[in-house]
């Protein structure tokens, strides 16, 4: 079994590697050939692939780091940490955890997932795509009549 704590820093450090040469080298060294990457932002294979997204997530994230939140659970052959990305020393701006699957001590495939990002209102989006739980600035009874509506919706299933 491998050491998921030690490859999880590896990933990370390699989130937070700005050389290009370097950053290559480095996801040839800790990712399989046929490696994939899967989060809510995209879904790339191979090294070219996943090296391209992480230098596209760093242009967009410029001046923030990648740091591991919480210990590494595991078993087998996969692992889940979460992680966090901001400035350093300050609260992060954005939050998820990540999820890898290993082979011969290496990663052959990441799914990431996103808890607290710009982009999300305040949490998930339910089935319909409305915010679960959003608090809103409508009055109150407004606010009401669109959580029951909203309710009937998540129960029924219907998107009319």
């Amino acid at each position: 079994m491998p050491e998921f704590t030690t490859l999880a820093e590896r990933y990370l450090s390699i989130w937070n590697t700005t050389d290009a040469d370097t950053r290559q080298s480095l996801v040839r060294e800790l990712f399989t050939p046929d490696a994939t990457y899967t989060d809510p932002l995209g879904s790339v294979r191979g090294w070219s692939g996943i090296d391209t997204f992480i230098a596209t997530a760093q242009d967009q994230f410029a001046g923030l780091s990648f740091r591991r939140s919480g210990a590494v659970d595991g078993h087998h052959d996969i692992a889940r940490f979460g992680w966090h990305l901001g400035p350093d020393g300050e609260l992060p701006i954005v939050m998820g955890f990540d999820v890898i699957v290993t082979a011969d001590d290496r990663i052959r495939g990441v799914s990431g997932f996103l808890d607290k990002d710009p982009g999300l209102i305040d949490g998930p989006v339910s089935r319909c795509g409305e915010p679960c739980g959003a608090r809103t600035t409508r009055p109150a009874r407004a606010s009401r009549a669109r959580r029951r509506r909203h309710a009937r919706r998540e129960t029924r299933g219907s998107f009319r």
